[in-house]
């Protein structure tokens, strides 16, 4: 007897409770301040992400439509020196630039 008193006792201060079922559950602020916070410096730390890549993309495009621009400036440039120089236009000539300032530069007939 005395052990199903101990059991009695057991199953009573261990107070059983049943998964809630209801519709809306309220849960206190200091339940939930840390997750708040978290998503908080989530959707910060996403913001600035994308605001960063967003800089980024727009200044490679900007370096993109340089590098372009010199291009064809650069083949621009060639192409009337060639012209100024009176070289056949039916040849195909490479433009070796000079490594240094003040080196030579030269126009080298292409073998067709």
């Amino acid at each position: 007897m005395s052990e199903d008193k101990t059991n009695q006792e057991v199953t009573t201060t261990e107070e059983i409770q049943e998964p809630t079922t209801n519709d809306i559950v309220e849960i206190e602020w200091e339940l939930v301040k840390d997750t708040y916070e978290n998503r908080t410096a989530l959707i910060q730390t996403e913001r600035y992400l994308s605001n960063m890549l967003l800089q980024h993309e727009k200044r490679k495009a900007e370096i993109l439509e340089e590098v372009s621009r010199l291009e064809s400036d650069l083949y621009s440039r060639a192409s009337a020196l060639r012209e100024e120089l009176n070289l056949n236009q039916e040849l195909t000539y490479e433009l070796k630039l000079p490594q240094r300032e003040g080196e030579k530069a030269y126009f080298l007939r292409k073998e067709t």
